[in-house]
């Protein structure tokens, strides 16, 4: 399987697509603009994220105003609702209605394993309880500079370029997919950790629509994961709790 090869291709890569958690304070606002973010308070994330498969993380809580997703381009691109395969248990969001929480997500590759040089995955959650927001995670200016921001508007620190859809009617399915690319160097590991430490690359911030109590949380999870090489080959990957951990090329 082909992943991206060149990313010249942003439309490209969303036809791919298609195959493919209480709180303490976490990165503030999402940012609408296309450039690096400007410098603002931003507290980290503080909630643990489990390794183990089926291990449930918690959210964290995220300040409230942050903007919402605005990629038009990706919006009126129609996605294919598929079944989730191999799902993992990502987190549970818990709070109050117009609370704004998080989900942390890892990536890590085995000791003899291929790092990923670009990805793809699908995020589910119940439609009617919440909405997601946007994706925060540490992003750098042309200064140097790196502080947690919208990596839909300003890319990863590693100069991958992120984008995410919604699947069909995001407010019925609570369904998107996200990908990771990287159109000028694609040999350029998204993270250089390992699976035994895999380290946070991205969180996915949602808004609640209701009261959400712990006893009945908002699950979410992650699946439909596609991980490639930089010469696009299909690389062997698992999703555990909220980690995706990377091995050899998938025969």
């Amino acid at each position: 399987m082909k992943l991206i090869k060149m990313a010249g291709a942003a439309l490209l890569g969303t036809a791919l697509l298609a195959t493919g958690c209480d709180g303490s304070s976490a990165p503030e606002g999402l940012s609408n603009e296309a450039a690096a973010p400007t410098a603002e308070a931003v507290n980290e994330a503080e909630a643990p994220v489990a390794n183990e498969a089926g291990t449930v993380a918690a959210a964290t809580k995220v300040a409230p105003g942050a903007a919402d997703l605005n990629d038009e381009t990706l919006k009126t691109v129609a996605i294919p609702d598929r079944p989730m395969k191999d799902p993992g248990a990502m987190c549970e969001l818990v709070g109050n209605a117009g609370d704004t929480v998080s989900c942390s997500v890892k990536l890590g590759a085995d000791a003899d394993g291929i790092a990923a040089r670009a990805l793809q995955g699908t995020i589910a959650f119940d439609g009617a309880r919440a909405s997601l927001k946007g994706y925060v995670g540490e992003v750098c200016g042309a200064d140097g500079n790196c502080i947690q921001g919208d990596l839909e508007a300003a890319g990863l620190k590693s100069g991958h370029t992120f984008k995410s859809s919604p699947i069909g009617d995001a407010a019925k399915n609570g369904r998107a997919t996200f990908m990771v690319f990287h159109p000028a160097a694609p040999q350029t590991p998204i993270s250089e950790a390992g699976s035994e430490n895999a380290a946070e690359f991205m969180n996915v911030a949602f808004v609640l629509s209701q009261d959400v109590r712990a006893d009945n949380p908002v699950e979410v999870t992650l699946g439909n994961v596609v991980v490639s090489d930089e010469a696009a080959n299909a690389v062997s990957v698992r999703v555990e709790g909220a980690s995706i951990l990377t091995s050899g090329l998938l025969k």
